[in-house]
């Protein structure tokens, strides 16, 4: 499954590869491929909540019954495209 991402301030959409998060002054910022950061949040909590929503874009539709509403798929015989926009806060 291919996974693209919208970053938080909306200026770039990029194929994902890996997903990373480190602690920068008073927040935490999700990044990947060559540093690009994707996202930054007040708490570790909230970054590792996004995460797992990530996280379960990636899971087969089967294992996850949750709606996310930053979520387009891309549907043919099977998912193999998927769109997530970083969420503001």
């Amino acid at each position: 499954m291919e996974l693209w991402i919208r970053s938080q301030d909306k200026k770039s959409l990029r194929k994902i590869d890996n997903i990373y998060y480190y602690e920068i002054g008073n927040g935490y910022t999700l990044y990947t491929n060559g540093h690009m950061d994707l996202g930054t949040y007040k708490t570790e909590k909230r970054a590792l909540e996004v995460l797992d929503e990530i996280q379960k874009l990636l899971m087969p539709i089967s294992e996850y019954k949750q709606e996310i509403d930053n979520l387009t798929i891309n549907y043919k015989n099977s998912i193999d495209t998927a769109i997530y926009e970083m969420p503001g806060e």
